[in-house]
């Protein structure tokens, strides 16, 4: 077994894209995407799932998201690398940035507000601040999607302050101020930064937007902030 082996990223790129559409895969597919010779397929693949903590080959969803956390770890173009992800995946890994930055995280959470059903992608929470993520995968027409994805996704962030004490108050209890940003995540590069007070950032800008600008913009000014 080759667990130092420099071709894995390179596997898991073709593991990626081989599986990105459909929940099987086979040897020469790997070898057609990599130009991998494929008698070493399967070995690096044994090498993969064990440097990526696959447990179980079989649970494809599960071997995924490994597979790309272990690529992202190791790649030095995450734009690159998240393309390969699916709708789920995507919210997972937005998810999974959050936790690492010390926000407490609820993936797809649903709820009733203003006579609506609603339902956020990703919310983060780090007093006082809570982060209400809409995760957006879809590459064609974005332009034309942009200023609708903000409208609808501040409509829902208003929704949801309305509710957000009594639904979440083991974790707010005894936060003095709440402040809800609305933040659209995207896997296509937008020339955009901030829209009508919505950040608008690149799933490969998010850990160093949320640690480094965040805070900052909270507090001076130029976000669609929420006070709670």
């Amino acid at each position: 077994m080759l667990l130092d082996d420099p071709r894995l990223p390179l596997i898991s790129k073709g593991f990626l894209k081989a599986t990105r559409g459909k929940d099987e895969f086979s040897f020469e597919e790997i070898s057609e995407y990599t130009r991998i010779p494929l008698e070493d397929i399967p070995i690096l693949l044994e090498s993969l799932y064990r440097v990526a903590g696959v447990d179980n080959p079989c649970d494809l969803r599960s071997s995924r998201f490994k597979v790309f956390i272990f690529l992202a770890g190791s790649s030095s173009n995450l734009e690159d690398t998240a393309s390969l992800l699916r709708w789920r995946e995507f919210e997972s890994f937005t998810s999974t940035i959050l936790s690492h930055l010390g926000f407490d995280t609820v993936l797809g959470y649903r709820f009733s507000s203003s006579n609506r059903r609603w339902e956020i992608d990703v919310l983060g929470f780090r007093e006082p601040i809570v982060v209400a993520v809409d995760c957006k995968h879809v590459r064609k027409g974005y332009s034309g999607m942009l200023s609708r994805s903000i409208r609808m996704h501040k409509a829902r962030v208003e929704a949801f302050a309305h509710i957000l004490r009594c639904s979440f108050h083991r974790i707010v209890d005894r936060w003095r101020v709440i402040r809800v940003v609305p933040i659209i995540v995207t896997l296509k590069r937008s020339v955009h930064t901030i829209v009508d007070g919505v950040p608008v950032v690149h799933i490969s800008a998010l850990r160093d937007f949320i640690d480094s600008a965040l805070p900052i913009l909270v507090f001076e000014g130029g976000l669609s902030v929420l006070e709670v």
